[in-house]
Parts: C-alpha cells; sequence; structure tokens
C-alpha cells in the first residue's frame, strides 16, 4: 500500500534507448525505495518524520487536516460536557431524585442515589418523572450530542482520508462542518427542528460530508493511478 502511494516524476516523450534508460532506472528506484522501506522497517527506532512522509508522500499542508480532526474531536466533547452534562446537573439532582425513587434504590442497592441521573438517556424510568417542558429541554440536550456523535467518525475517516492526496481541500470542508455543528446548537432554542440556524447547520453538515466523500473518492482513484 505505500509503495504504491509513491508519486512517480513526469517524464517527456524519450527514444528508444533513453526509454530503456529510464526503465533500468525506474528499476534502480524502485529497488532503492522498497530497500529504504525495509531499512526503516528493521530500524524502527530511527525513524523520522521526513522518512516516513517520504514514503508516504504526505504533503506538509496535511498537517492543518491532523488539526481540523482534532478540533472536531474537541468539539465533540465540549458540547457533551456543557449542554447534555449541564441539563442532567440541572434537572436530575439528588434532591428530585431521591424524592422519586430514594426510598426503592436504597431498598434494592442499599446505597443513596446520587445526582445526574445516570444510566437515564431520556427515556428511561428517572426522566418519567420530569414536568414535560424539563423533558423536552433535556432530550433536546441529548439529541443535540447525539447527533454529532452520529456523524463524527464518518465525518474523521474521510477528513483523513481525502487529505492525504487533497489536504487543503479536506481542511476547507472539516472547518464548514465544525462551523456547521455550532450552528446545529440552535436546536436547544424554543424553535427547536425548525430553526433557520439548526437547518443551515444541518446543511452545511451534510455537504461537507458528501464533499469530503467525494475527495476520498478521487484520492483513491489517483493513488490506483500511480504506476
Amino acid at each position: 500500500f505505500f509503495f504504491l502511494m509513491i508519486r512517480r516524476p513526469p517524464r517527456s516523450t524519450q527514444s528508444r534507448s533513453s526509454a530503456a534508460s529510464d526503465v533500468y532506472k525506474r528499476q534502480v528506484s524502485t529497488q532503492s525505495t522498497w530497500g529504504s522501506f525495509i531499512s526503516l522497517k528493521k530500524y524502527k527506532k530511527n525513524w523520522n518524520c521526513a522518512s516516513i512522509m517520504a514514503i508516504l508522500n504526505i504533503q506538509p499542508e496535511f498537517g492543518w487536516v491532523l488539526i481540523t480532526a482534532a478540533a472536531i474531536c474537541l468539539e465533540c466533547f465540549a458540547i457533551g460536557m456543557i449542554f447534555p452534562g449541564g441539563a442532567r446537573r440541572k434537572y436530575f439532582t439528588k434532591e428530585f431524585l431521591s424524592s422519586h425513587y430514594g426510598l426503592e434504590h436504597q431498598k434494592e442497592f442499599g446505597t443513596e442515589l446520587e445526582n445526574g441521573g445516570y444510566p437515564d438517556m431520556g427515556s428511561g424510568r428517572y426522566a418519567q418523572s420530569l414536568t414535560y417542558k424539563a423533558w423536552v429541554e433535556f432530550n433536546k440536550a441529548q439529541r443535540v450530542h447525539q447527533n454529532f456523535i452520529e456523524v463524527i467518525t464518518i465525518i474523521i475517516a474521510l477528513l483523513v482520508l481525502c487529505g492525504i492526496r487533497h489536504p487543503v481541500f479536506a481542511t476547507a470542508f472539516g472547518v464548514v462542518f465544525f462551523v456547521g455543528r455550532l450552528f446545529y446548537l440552535s436546536y436547544l432554542s424554543d424553535k427547536g427542528a425548525s430553526s433557520i440556524l439548526r437547518m443551515l447547520g444541518a446543511l452545511l453538515t451534510m455537504i461537507s460530508v458528501l464533499a469530503l466523500f467525494g475527495g476520498t473518492i478521487s484520492a483513491g482513484i489517483e493513488i490506483t493511478q500511480v504506476k
């Protein structure tokens, strides 16, 4: 796989003798490259960034792809901590849980209930005792984060794979995705799914996924054409 990703330098049309010489040079170059790879594999301790980048044909701009991917992961983590986590602290307090389920929990487990309402994800037994408004707000916070989780594996995979050949393109649509997820948070407002910003966030998410999917296909085709 690594060998296929080695880019061959372009060359102009040559005579038979020069073409034969070129074939010989390519054979030597191939043997030298493969030998370098074996050497790197044998002496792992001596690996460095430049050697790995040469073998994988990774462009320096790929670093921005990794930074963007890390930023998206951090965004998902922060949204989960702030919104669903905040809703748990607000609605599933120790007083609320103890007043409804404290005696039952003590009887079954011999311990006191802790705040947070775990393992209830919004449709469990604890949530049934919430008011309708509190139940809707808690589940909207859960849904904002869950929607992010549903797509983050796809976007990170496509971002990295597309970035191998098209790092600038991949980074650009990674940023579009990042911004789109911020807009999607407007789902927490009273307008909910009908919010214009929420719909814009969903649209940017879809555009990013489709663009990176196309870029990954393009990268794969380019790699298969390398001789």
